[in-house]
């Protein structure tokens, strides 16, 4: 199982602060996958 660094309480509220659509996706991405930012931000569609 991987580590979780934050609670499901902080993942919650970072993604409450987040009103755009794609940085939400891009989070929700990364916590659950683990990517790295650069990985998560040269995704393309």
């Amino acid at each position: 199982m991987p580590a979780h660094p934050l609670t499901r309480n902080q993942v919650k509220a970072v993604l409450k602060q987040t009103t755009n659509l794609r940085d939400q996706a891009l989070l929700t991405l990364g916590f659950q996958t683990g990517f790295r930012i650069a990985e998560l931000l040269s995704l393309t569609i």
